[in-house]
This record gives C-alpha cells, structure tokens and sequence, in this order.
C-alpha cells in the first residue's frame, strides 16, 4: 500500500512524498525548529556510539559538562550498538526523564558517569553577528517555520536602535538542508 501510494504522488506531483508515520514525524520536529532531548549535536558512529559534536548552549547537556569530542559509549548503563541508531535513539526522552551517560573522553583513563535530565531544546535556526562596524553575518543553519522571522529580528538588531542600514551583509546558508 505505502508502494502505491508514493507511485501515486510521484506521477501526480515531483515535489509531494508520502511519509511514514515516524519519518513524517521527526520531519515535522526538525522543521518546528524544538525537540524533546539533552541538546547535542552529534555524529552517529556505524558501531552505534554517539560522537559530540558540540553541546548546544544552555543546554541540559551543557550545563552537565559534555564537551565537543566526547564519545558516549553507554546510556542507563546499556551499550550503545547499531540497532540504537534507529528511531529516535536513546538520548530523547519526554521531558524530566533522565539519562546517566557513560561518556570516553579524550585524557581521562576511563569512561566518565554523567547524569543529564531531558528538556525541550530549542533549536535556533539564524544566529548573528558584526564583523566590523556596517557589515553583519547572519548565518541559517536550518530552514524551520519561523524562519523567516527570525532571519528579520536579527537583521533590526544588527542595524542597531537607530534602524540605520548595514553596509554589507554575510549571508552564510552553508551546510544548510533546506
């Protein structure tokens, strides 16, 4: 049936796809820019190990002291294996939830036991900057529903309280899936 029904959208229309429910589902979170989880970045390793790509600030994971380079090679206790790469793995969680992580850092002779209780992330989508006087950057990582919003409350701030225009603009949309 699911067969059928992606043949159907696909002779009727080149840009509609029919989703599974939890395929559906995760595209539905990246675009609501938030998600329920400890807030990292991170590399799916093929052994199932999760590399750290960096803490997202002001995050539980953050706040715990999980660093960029950490491997978390446990949670609760269980091995992290391949077949936990599914889904939406073992660090999401409802919110309160917590999750004790054992965590291979580089330097330390064994795995370190961090406790991180699970929270609504909010993932920022635009994130600004001067690069000198009169020239901003404003980078979009993601395109998210309140994009376009955002995009347009960091360019005011980077104009200043006097709304005076910039005299260049970095637009960065590298790396960006949208």
């Amino acid at each position: 049936m699911s067969s059928a029904i992606r043949g159907l959208l696909l002779d009727l229309d080149p840009h509609s796809a029919y989703l599974e429910k939890d395929v559906a589902d995760a595209f539905a979170e990246n675009t609501s820019g938030a998600y329920v989880g400890i807030g990292v970045e991170v590399l799916q390793l093929p052994d199932g190990r999760i590399k750290v790509i960096s803490p997202i600030d002001e995050t539980p994971a953050a706040k715990a002291g999980i660093r960029a380079g950490d491997t978390i090679v446990a949670v609760d206790g269980k091995p992290l294996t391949a077949a936990d790469s599914q889904g939406q793995g073992p660090l999401r969680g409802p919110p309160g939830t917590s999750a004790r992580l054992s965590i291979v850092r580089e330097g330390e002779a064994a795995p370190l036991e961090i406790d991180v209780t699970r929270d609504t992330i909010r993932v920022a989508s635009v994130r600004a900057r001067m690069l000198e006087p009169g020239y901003g950057y404003l980078r979009v990582s993601a395109f998210q529903l309140d994009t376009a919003e955002d995009f347009r409350s960091k360019l005011l701030e980077l104009q200043g309280p006097t709304g005076k225009a910039l005299r260049g603009l970095v637009i960065d949309l590298r790396s960006n899936p949208g």
